[in-house]
């Protein structure tokens, strides 16, 4: 930048000092000479001396330098001033030489000027303004993040994004900067807490299989995620678990994909499950409060994992929830109370994990509970009667291996979806009720090692016409054989050994068509084994052994080894039941 200043007084110099003597005549001149090259120009008013007039001349030539942008002719009406006022003041002709090399200079200099800021103007839009158009698209102005703050930051509250490491400020900056979803896309909320799931629970160390979180895709593409459309009515689940279970053998959870589908509508795509079985996820997990957001949730699946901990409290408070599937995992401590939150529960499994304590008592208000398993949790116990009777709508309850007490309540008959009842390996006392027999629906009833347990074979369980799976052994229990069991013809297993019944065995077994295992060792049994035992033609095992059986074993049943029975013990060698053929019994 120039010292105006200094320049016109070095100007001034060159051109006053030689010619002082003639300091008046040359004021007189130049300003003649500046009001007609500028008359627009203000002037000192009574000035003598060179100084004076020669700042105005000067300050007038730039003036019109600086006008000949807008007019053409300014430097030429400056020029031809100055050179009517050297002629009249006699100045050496030089002078006006060095006056137009003065005014070109001037020129020069602010054409210059107005090169070099747009040169720079141009910089600044290469270097600056491009790269950013390259980043944002079509984008004009930089991303405000203001809008997304209002939406976001009530559902996580400020002070989670104080640490610009929390779960929630890293799914903010995804979302805003990464993601660049818009602040009106209907999934905003719903992409955003899955993030913060995400970041929570280190979802970078998460198996991918197809697509991973975080992608560009939608969210319902995303592994361990299943989408249903945004409908109040999806939430009432399609078929019933009792539906779903049939005669075909244990219910799992892996059987319900169908049974449980959703009506496929027109519609934006929420989410509904969370699948994340076998996932090799470790460590305690962490389900933040944003997932009570995804408002159409209705199944949460981290089964076969390495989790540990206490089960978070955060997942009762997904009160859209009707399936839970924590299995197979090493969760820690209570089921906590407020699984009463859970009013829409229908199915809730932990069994197999490290879990103690009683059962909750608001879980008695959970009437839609159809699925109950705890299995597993030896640490698990308390009284067991008060609960069953609870839950009318009772499709499967396998609580075995854990420390239930009490007595199988004369209640369970109300349970008439019941197909599934899995009481073995308790500490389980009183009899067998007879309101058993009124559970028609039932095709698997294992009440096995309950030693504390009294009492005979209700003859009512004759009426369990639709039953599979018969398990009534090693219990104490005494008293003969009921005939009626002979009318269960679908029953695959009948396993009543280790008990202390006695009489006969009943020939009414033989119609047992179906019957692939018939265990009745280790009893009191008399008399000799019926013929009719030999119509049992799937048979593959017969456990006669360590009873008072006597006579010879018929032919008709030795003649099943030539069938499909593979294992047929009966003590012959021990007691006075004798084998017509070394080959009939296989010891």
């Amino acid at each position: 930048l120039i010292d105006e200043d200094k320049y016109m007084e070095d100007i001034i110099q060159q051109v006053a000092e030689p010619e002082k003597e003639k300091d008046k005549q040359m004021t007189a001149a130049i300003h003649n000479a500046m009001k007609e090259a500028s008359p627009d120009a203000e002037l000192k008013p009574g000035a003598y001396s060179v100084r004076a007039p020669a700042w105005s001349f000067f300050r007038g030539a730039r003036e019109s330098i600086s006008m000949s942008r807008r007019a053409k002719f300014g430097t030429k009406r400056a020029r031809s001033g100055l050179n009517n006022a050297v002629t009249d003041t006699g100045i050496e002709d030089n002078m006006g030489d060095f006056i137009d090399e003065e005014l070109s200079w001037w020129e020069a200099l602010n054409i210059g000027t107005i090169c070099v800021g747009c040169c720079i103007i141009a910089i600044v839009l290469v270097g600056v303004l491009i790269p950013v158009l390259k980043l944002n698209g079509d984008e004009d102005e930089p991303i405000n993040a203001g809008p997304y703050e209002k939406v976001l930051f009530p559902l996580s509250g400020k002070d989670s994004f104080k640490d610009t490491t929390s779960p929630q400020s890293l799914a903010f900056d995804w979302i805003v900067y990464t993601d660049k979803l818009p602040i009106d896309s209907p999934n905003l909320i719903q992409r955003y807490s899955l993030m913060v799931m995400y970041f929570s629970n280190k979802g970078g160390d998460w198996i991918v299989h197809q697509t991973q979180w975080g992608s560009s895709d939608h969210e319902c593409n995303w592994d361990y995620i299943e989408c249903s459309v945004c409908s109040k009515e999806n939430l009432n689940v399609v078929g019933s678990t009792s539906q779903a279970l049939g005669t075909g053998g244990r219910l799992r959870h892996r059987s319900l994909e169908n049974v449980f589908a959703l009506p496929g509508k027109d519609g934006t795509q929420c989410v509904s499950s969370l699948i994340f079985d076998k996932a090799y996820l470790k460590g305690e997990l962490v389900l933040p409060d944003e997932l009570s957001q995804l408002e159409y949730l209705y199944k949460f699946d981290v089964a076969e994992n390495n989790l540990s901990g206490k089960i978070p409290d955060n997942l009762y408070s997904l009160s859209t929830l009707q399936h839970i599937y924590l299995e197979r995992n090493q969760f820690t401590g209570m089921i906590s109370s407020n699984i009463g939150n859970l009013n829409k529960l229908k199915v809730f499994s932990v069994f197999q994990n490290t879990l103690t304590g009683q059962l909750p008592e608001t879980m008695k208000t959970l009437e839609s509970l159809e699925i109950l398993w705890t299995s597993r949790n030896i640490g698990i116990g308390g009284p067991l009667s008060e609960f069953i009777a609870s839950w009318p709508n009772l499709v499967e309850i396998d609580v075995s291996n854990c420390a239930f007490q009490g007595s199988i309540p004369e209640e369970i008959e109300s349970l008439s979806n019941l197909k599934g009842l899995y009481l073995y390996d308790n500490k389980l006392s009183g009899s067998l009720p007879t309101e058993l027999g009124l559970l028609t629906t039932l095709s698997r009833f294992v009440i096995s090692r309950n030693r504390s347990m009294t009492g005979s074979i209700p003859s009512e369980l004759g009426a369990l016409r639709n039953v599979e799976e018969l398990r009534i052994d090693s219990i104490d229990l005494d008293g003969s054989i009921p005939t009626e069991l002979g009318n269960l013809s679908r029953a695959v297993i009948i396993n009543l050994a280790e008990n202390n019944l006695i009489g006969n065995l009943p020939s009414e077994l033989g119609r047992c068509s179906s019957a692939t295992e018939l265990s009745l060792f280790n009893n009191q049994l008399e008399g000799t084994v019926p013929s009719e035992l030999g119509k049992l033609s799937q048979l593959a095992t017969l456990y006669l052994q360590r009873n008072n059986l006597t006579g010879e074993v018929p032919g008709q049943v030795c003649s099943l080894r030539d069938e499909l029975l593979e294992t047929f013990i009966t003590s012959c060698s021990d007691g006075d039941l004798e084998c017509p053929t070394p080959d009939c019994c296989t010891s």
